[in-house]
């Protein structure tokens, strides 16, 4: 007999050697189709590259001529401008999204009414939080009932 449990969207998780068997199974087959190439990328830039179309999962001939290779082609200075790109767009993001929630926090907007304005502030709330800190959906209604001072 297995034990049930309710999610946070209200469905019962089976806790059986089966339900876990078949969520193993599935976890592993996920892993496998999104991490496999990146594992792939990984080991291949140690092997020694004699046909690029063979892919194992141990190297054969652990060597790091390749990265020797690459930084001799300059590929460090594409790794930069990418890590500067990415960082200019992070902070824009950051720096508009803390300007909208100081507006959102403080400024009195005609059109929305006080609840309006704490379940906007409520969702956005949960989104942030990571999926497994909500257990069960006891979450949204106490999540709900927060009273925000403005």
């Amino acid at each position: 007999m297995s034990a049930a449990t309710e999610t946070a969207l209200g469905l019962t998780e089976s806790k059986g050697i089966g339900a876990r068997l078949a969520k193993f199974v599935i976890y592993a087959g996920l892993f496998t189709v999104f991490a496999g190439p990146l594992l792939a990328l990984l080991v291949g830039s140690f092997n020694h590259v004699s046909d690029p179309t063979q892919l194992s999962v141990v190297p054969r001939t652990p060597t790091l001529d390749n990265f020797r290779i690459a930084f001799d082609h300059g590929v460090l200075r594409y790794l930069l401008n990418s890590f500067f790109v990415v960082g200019f767009g992070l902070l824009l993001q950051v720096a508009v999204s803390v300007l909208a929630g100081y507006a959102l926090a403080r400024k009195k907007f005609p059109l929305m009414s006080k609840p309006v304005k704490k379940k906007l502030l409520a969702d956005k709330l949960l989104e942030s939080l990571p999926q497994s800190w909500i257990k069960s959906s006891k979450v949204n209604s106490k999540l709900s009932t927060i009273k925000f001072v403005f």
